[in-house]
């Protein structure tokens, strides 16, 4: 990853997000939020579960991956090119390793 930007939101204390330039291309965000666990099931509606992450996680659409740590969510999002596959597995590293952390 290259570059990192922050983009906290100034007038939403329960929200924060970074987002990563990808080499050779594509873009990874992370965002953070306050939830309870049934706004995060009520988020996590209609997704393929991943598990072994936090408390609670689902992936969605190729796109997303949604993880609940107690009361912060991850929210992973992989745009690039790559397959599927990668993406999810890509997803999954950076939600392991930011939970691992909370």
């Amino acid at each position: 990853m290259e570059n990192r930007y922050d983009a906290t939101l100034a007038n939403d204390p329960t929200q924060s997000s970074c987002i990563w330039n990808l080499a050779p291309g594509g873009a990874l965000y992370l965002t953070l939020w306050r939830r309870t666990p049934a706004e995060f099931v009520l988020r996590a509606t209609g997704t393929t579960l991943v598990s072994g992450i936090g408390d609670r996680e689902g992936y969605f659409d190729g796109i997303h991956l949604f993880v609940l740590t107690g009361t912060i969510e991850l929210d992973v999002i992989v745009r690039s090119a790559e397959p599927d596959a990668s993406r999810r597995e890509r997803s999954v590293q950076v939600a392991r390793t930011v939970a691992a952390r909370l």
